[in-house]
């Protein structure tokens, strides 16, 4: 029994020994991949890291080394891919999982700054992961980015669609405002734009009745109302003419209902900009009695009203106006 115990014993030491051995050669050749990648070797030193995984799978430092390495290099993906292999391994994760998380946190918000094509898809990883990621940011700047440029290339179903995508995020109000806002006018100037032929079909019936003027582009109206007060009243005239005007405003809506091609559905004027519409000629058609005014307003915005018909998220939006880009948080590696 005695010579059974002692060979059992000198079993347990040698195990011990070679796995002693092999943490040491695991060390050894991680230090000479880092002395690698200080001489600037970058495939020795991803040769020597894979020699030390060989030894030990499961080492921390050949891991983490190696995915640091082929992030620096531009290798992405492989630096992901390593750092969701110590995440997998509850002994490793348990010790040094808070590090390795932020480390892929900022693998997938550099691999967006570098790869651009491919950014939405590592960004979407980046917060599916960590929903408080400052992916978020960085992913609706993305967006809004992507929807100046289709905007610029005249791509304004594909703009719309980019700035969409920023209402689900959790951003800025600024930055979301300034998304809303052109989402609406990439919308309407991909409306405008299959639209025209409606507009082109049924001017005609609108330059018979002397309401759309095409030298100038802009659909004419006529409308007069009937004087509030006396003549001696503080604001008589101006009350009168303000009267004219609502009824002009009503008029230009009864266009762009006939335009929508659908019966009015109230007698609710439309929301024309106050910088829509135009006063040409304005005067007393019957003295102190009856106050008439000539107003215009040009095809884009009575279009719009249109669109606004159509699209009920439109209508609670106000025209588009050209808006000022919300800054981008610089990306940090």
């Amino acid at each position: 029994m005695g010579i059974l115990r002692t060979l059992f014993q000198a079993g347990i030491v040698a195990v011990a020994l070679t796995a002693a051995g092999c943490g040491q050669k695991t060390k050894d050749l991680v230090d000479e991949a880092k002395m690698r990648l200080i001489a600037k070797d970058y495939e020795g030193a991803l040769a020597k890291y894979d020699e030390a995984l060989k030894s030990d799978p499961k080492s921390f430092d050949a891991l983490w080394g190696k995915a640091q390495a082929l992030g620096n290099h531009g290798a992405f993906a492989q630096e992901q891919a390593l750092l969701e292999q110590i995440l997998a391994d509850e002994g490793l994760a348990k010790k040094y999982g808070a590090n390795v998380k932020e480390a892929l946190d900022r693998s997938y918000r550099t691999a967006a700054t570098n790869l651009p094509k491919e950014a939405e898809g590592f960004l979407t990883k980046a917060i599916a992961r960590n929903p408080d990621s400052p992916a978020k940011s960085q992913l609706a700047t993305y967006y809004i980015e992507t929807g100046d440029k289709a905007v610029k290339a005249g791509k304004f179903a594909d703009a719309k669609a980019a700035f969409d995508k920023v209402a689900p995020l959790d951003v800025g109000k600024a930055r979301k405002r300034y998304a809303a806002d052109q989402a609406d006018l990439a919308g309407f100037l991909d409306f405008k734009g299959k639209f025209q032929s409606d507009v082109d079909q049924k001017r005609p019936e609108f330059e018979k009745a002397g309401q759309f003027d095409a030298a100038n582009g802009r659909f004419v109206v006529t409308a007069t109302a009937e004087a509030a007060g006396a003549p001696k009243d503080d604001g008589f005239e101006a009350s009168a003419e303000k009267a004219a005007v609502a009824a002009a405003r009503n008029a230009l809506s009864d266009i762009a209902w006939k335009l929508h091609g659908q019966p009015r559905a109230d007698q609710n004027p439309l929301p024309f900009d106050d910088t829509d519409i135009t006063v040409d000629q304005k005067g007393w058609a019957k003295a102190n009695k009856v106050y008439e005014v000539k107003a215009s307003a040009p095809v884009d915005a009575v279009t719009f009203q249109v669109y606004r018909l159509r699209n009920p998220r439109a209508a609670e939006a106000p025209a588009p106006a050209k808006a000022e880009p919300a800054k981008a948080e610089p990306a940090a590696k």
